[in-house]
């Protein structure tokens, strides 16, 4: 069967049997299911029980408003997510495919959906994995693994090698070629178990959740108790329960900002459109604000913070090493040597494209090497025409070597590259200076000491020598060229963007497969770490017990040697201690950790389409530096909610403390409901968004970030209760003055206009937060704020004149002399935002 492959009918029975060989998708995205989740959250369910109260007490209108502004909240909420999920369809890259699969002894191309257990495929360099495989005949093969593993070094795969005769879905073969038998398709594939762990890990809300989950069930709490001590304080007072219903649901009303789920949404859906624009696609709306909020940036090195292209960096011929990127004598017959070896002794290739660009195929240390001819002016091409392979001796893990006899019409040689060890052991001379030298014990230790020494700072290190005969033992007798230094470099900005991070008060940390040597080096590249920071293993991790790891975590920034558990485990044990974290990452490892992070962060163009399905956001261009103008959005964003949030409940305190002291004192509400639910949705709506599209001030870009605080912290509050007192005080008085007119509709109207004028100054005071209004007139009228403080001021003429809004709002048309002073009295409020800065000014 073997020979043959599978039947076509016996193909068919068995992808009847077990499916098509695709991982399931985890969960499938339907409108209706997220427009409904718009209404869990703790405040919409308080909004719908105001709606509700408003309903059966006979307010119909409240009831009716209420509602509509959820149900727009949720449809556009709803519109967002759908189209941040059409982004990512569109965005992922890994779709069908097909598979050279041999079937009635026929080699053909199928979908490599269509796989089943049995077939056996044909695969070469270049092709990505379709499904589990076990090895039965192979060429010169070698996998990279670094999707499934971490692991950036490639990885030899051969039949007669038990513990790696499997190669795994989602993997890319970068050597070589290979027959094999499926044995895995599907959601029972390595890939397909890691996929389908990934239902076990529950979603994480972002801090921002977290924070007005809390803030909002106190206010909630506080509103129903203050709404029955008002109930009860009116019907004691007047025994007529009705009146103390009306009572009870202003405060109801008053002490709930209706306009916050609103304004919530559309600042973090213009995040996400600023986002996007930048090269983030969010795919949760809610991660717009989490990003900002997090503490600790955890990502890869390979992929993430590196190219994922390795480069020679160093060469050493002559027994000195010299950087790569400084002028060699070209007629050095080392260095010619050591380059023609490296362009022979390979299978990997460049792909010239029209615009002289080229792609690397192959395996990247060899490609690396090719790169480096290409840079000293050798043709690869013209070099491979001019020479014939004769023989190969292919890689193997027992001599660390491999070597190709070459020939032309003049030369023959057997060109050897390997690990150093290996290499110079087969080598009797050297050639230093130009000269074919004996290779003395001295030499050889000097050589191996200068091996060492690369390797300690994260080198790769690859040895080349030569025998200019095609007779005898071709590992013998050979001569030393001498040897290059590789890495797999930084991305462009990483310095630029790790500092940034840092200076914001982001801790970042490196998990990655690599080993210690070559984490450390990108770690002191990228200034993660300084030179001599301790760097732990996923050996060493295993030893501590999470207790025991809790208490040095925090002084750790590179983990190396690890796996998917590994990464997994340490965000867990960050969150424990209060962490927000967000994880980078582009291979099927980091799915994991990508899930349980608060904010998971895939690479778009190198990520698998499960890194990018479990993401919160997606970097299209997988540039680690976006990552930074991205949190600084997301901390914007965070800052114009918080902004948003003071400013509604600035307002709405004074609205309570009005309702309060009218109930108090025996008189008639200072505020009708629909008045007070027409400033919560519209006069403090619109001003409270219009913060979303306004550039922060200088001094809000430069506050410090405290994760733990909460949103509202005591000097919010004392600000809150401050001014939330002084606007309702002014509102009271106006509603006094226009009471002496014995008439209820003027006095309330008076205390509604003097509402709505005082919160332009709130909103102006809240954004420049420490600085003087008359020293940003200017920049004021550059923003969106003008327009959002215009607009309640012109549509307010409408609800005093038009019978229609009259009858709706119970209003009354006020005349000149009664506006101005509802005004005179709103500007009164500028005394005290003014004088605690002036106050503070001089406290300085």
């Amino acid at each position: 069967m073997l020979k043959n492959g599978l039947s076509t009918n016996e193909a068919e029975k068995r992808l009847n049997r077990d499916g098509l060989n695709q991982i399931p998708e985890k969960r499938n995205y339907r409108v209706i299911a997220s427009f409904f989740n718009q209404f869990y959250n703790f405040l919409s369910v308080l909004l719908i029980g105001a709606s509700i109260i408003s309903y059966f007490s006979g307010a119909l209108l409240d009831s009716f408003f209420i509602f509509l502004i959820l149900a727009l909240n949720a449809a556009l909420g709803t519109y967002q997510e759908y189209k941040t999920e059409q982004s990512l369809l569109s965005l992922k890259k890994m779709t069908i495919t097909q598979v050279r699969v041999i079937r009635d002894g026929l080699e053909k191309e199928i979908d490599n959906r269509f796989l089943v257990e049995g077939d056996i495929v044909h695969l070469e360099q270049g092709t990505i994995v379709p499904a589990d495989i076990k090895i039965f005949k192979s060429w010169h093969f070698e996998v990279n693994e670094s999707a499934l593993t971490g692991e950036s070094q490639p990885v030899i795969k051969h039949e007669s090698d038990n513990q790696n005769n499997i190669i795994y879905l989602g993997t890319t073969i970068v050597k070589g070629r290979v027959f094999g038998e499926v044995i895995k398709t599907g959601y029972k594939t390595r890939f397909g178990h890691i996929a389908q762990s990934l239902n076990q890990i529950n979603d994480q809300k972002t801090p921002l959740q977290k924070k007005l989950d809390i803030f909002t069930g106190r206010m909630g709490a506080a509103g129903i108790l203050a709404s029955l001590v008002v109930f009860f304080l009116t019907f004691i007072r007047s025994r007529d329960i009705l009146e103390s219903f009306i009572f009870g649901i202003c405060l109801a009303v008053a002490a709930v900002p209706e306009g916050l789920p609103s304004v919530m949404t559309i600042s973090l859906a213009i995040g996400v459109e600023r986002m996007a624009k930048r090269g983030a696609i969010v795919r949760k709306i809610s991660a717009v604000e989490g990003l900002g909020s997090i503490t600790v940036l955890a990502t890869d090195k390979t992929g993430t913070l590196t190219t994922n292209r390795m480069v020679v960096e160093k060469i050493a011929i002559d027994g000195k090493i010299s950087d790569s990127k400084v002028n060699i004598d070209k007629s050095n017959p080392a260095f010619r040597l050591l380059v023609l070896n490296g362009i022979m002794c390979s299978t990997s290739s460049l792909i010239y494209k029209a615009d002289k660009s080229y792609d690397m195929i192959g395996d990247p240390t060899e490609g690396a090497l090719l790169i480096y001819a290409r840079e000293h002016g050798m043709d690869i091409d013209q070099v491979r025409k001019s020479w014939q392979i004769i023989d190969e001796a292919a890689f193997d893990s027992v001599k660390k070597s491999m070597s190709v006899m070459v020939k032309n019409n003049k030369d023959g040689y057997v060109f050897t590259k390997g690990a150093p060890e290996s290499v110079i052991n087969s080598c009797t001379h050297w050639l230093n200076n130009s000269r074919n030298m004996k290779l003395k014990t001295m030499d050889r230790k000097q050589i191996i000491d200068q091996v060492k020494s690369l390797a300690r700072t994260g080198y790769r290190t690859l040895a080349f020598s030569y025998k200019n005969s095609l007779k005898g033992n071709i590992h013998q007798d050979q001569i030393f060229l001498g040897f290059v230094a590789i890495s797999d470099p930084l991305r462009s900005g990483i310095q630029f963007a790790v500092k940034a991070a840092l200076d914001s008060g982001i801790k970042v940390l490196m998990i990655t497969g690599d080993n210690e040597f070559t984490a450390a080096k990108i770690g002191i590249d990228a200034g993660i770490i300084k030179e001599n920071e301790d760097v732990i293993t996923g050996e060493q991790l295993d030893s501590y017990s999470d207790d025991a790891l809790s208490k040095i975590i925090g002084k750790v920034k590179i983990f190396a040697r690890t796996t998917p558990y590994h990464k997994y485990r340490l965000v867990k044990i960050l969150q424990s201690l209060g962490e927000s974290v967000a994880v980078t990452g582009d291979g099927i490892n980091d799915a994991l950790a990508l899930k349980q992070a608060d904010i998971g962060i895939a690479m778009g163009l190198s990520g698998t389409d499960v890194s990018k399905d479990v993401a919160d956001i997606v970097l299209t261009d997988d540039n680690f530096a976006t990552l930074i103008s991205a949190i600084e959005e997301g901390r914007s964003i965070y800052h114009h909610i918080k902004n948003s949030v003071i400013y509604l409940l600035t307002t709405n305190t004074a609205e309570v403390f009005a309702v309060i002291f009218s109930a108090i004192i025996g008189i008639p509400p200072i505020l009708t409901a629909l008045q007070i639910l027409y400033i919560n949705l519209v006069t403090d709506g619109l001003p409270a968004l219009s913060l979303a599209f306004t550039p922060q001030s200088k001094h809000q870009s430069k506050l410090k970030w405290n994760h733990a605080e909460s949103i509202i912290n005591i000097s919010d509050f004392r600000y809150i209760i401050g001014f939330g007192l002084i606007g309702s005080l002014f509102v009271v008085i106006s509603f006094m003055i226009g009471l002496r007119s014995q008439n209820l509709s003027i006095a309330q109207t008076m205390a509604f206009t003097t509402l709505i004028f005082l919160q332009p100054f709130i909103l102006v005071d809240l954004w420049l937060y420490q600085t003087l209004i008359i020293s940003h007139l200017k920049s004021l009228k550059k923003t969106i704020l003008l327009a959002a403080i215009a607009l309640p001021l012109l549509i307010h003429p409408l609800i005093l004149y038009l019978p229609f809004f009259q009858r709706v709002f119970h209003s009354y048309p006020l005349n000149f002399e009664q506006i101005f002073m509802a005004f005179i009295y709103a500007c009164g409020i500028i005394i005290f935002t003014e004088g605690r800065k002036i106050t503070s000014l001089f406290r300085r």
